[in-house]
């Protein structure tokens, strides 16, 4: 058995193999730092966005509470929470504060949270007709109106030839609203 002993580089190669590497290191600094920036301000936009998607749905419930067939009891709002983002945490509360403004009852996120466990439903699958039945069940309470969060990035517009009419993409938040009992869905959708 042979040794294999490490292959010396001329000193031409070692500058091409070191100009490779630090150019390929050089190209990936900028876009760590527009990233970072881009983080950073995002977490201060986000707030404000979720803000204005959770008081239009406040909006939208409170003309709801006026109907008929709310004035006898409040209605109820399981709010389930925001996915899609790396700071959905924070979303998720302050959307949850703003709601707790609204004139219909926030059922408890505690109870949200137990019901997901003991049903075993996933937040994504809630809005399936047989796994929301097992979820309302598990959550042992009338539920009027199911309320998701997510972030999603969005596709540029395109016109209608096919080429993009913008550039790049969009971040959203986007809050949707779905009556139990007729199945409607309200969707509310603000940029990031």
């Amino acid at each position: 058995m042979t040794k294999h002993e490490p292959v010396a580089l001329s000193s031409s190669r070692r500058k091409f193999v070191i100009a490779c590497i630090c150019a390929s290191c050089a190209s990936l600094l900028p876009g760590c730092a527009t990233f970072s920036a881009f983080r950073h301000d995002k977490v201060k936009v986000d707030e404000g966005a979720a803000r204005k998607a959770a008081r239009d749905v406040v909006d939208e419930l409170r003309r709801v509470a006026e109907l008929p067939t709310y004035q006898k009891k409040k209605p109820t709002v399981c709010f389930l929470g925001v996915s899609g983002g790396g700071n959905s945490a924070e979303i998720s509360a302050t959307t949850r504060d703003i709601l707790s403004e609204g004139n219909f009852r926030l059922v408890e996120k505690s109870a949200t949270t137990a019901a997901f466990k003991e049903s075993g439903v996933r937040a994504n699958n809630v809005f399936i007709p047989t796994e929301r039945k097992k979820f309302i069940d598990a959550l042992g309470e009338d539920v009027d109106f199911l309320l998701a969060g997510y972030i999603e990035n969005v596709n540029p517009d395109e016109d209608s030839d096919g080429s993009e009419a913008r550039k790049g993409r969009r971040v959203v938040y986007k809050l949707e609203l779905v009556d139990v009992e007729s199945n409607q869905k309200s969707v509310f959708t603000t940029d990031l």
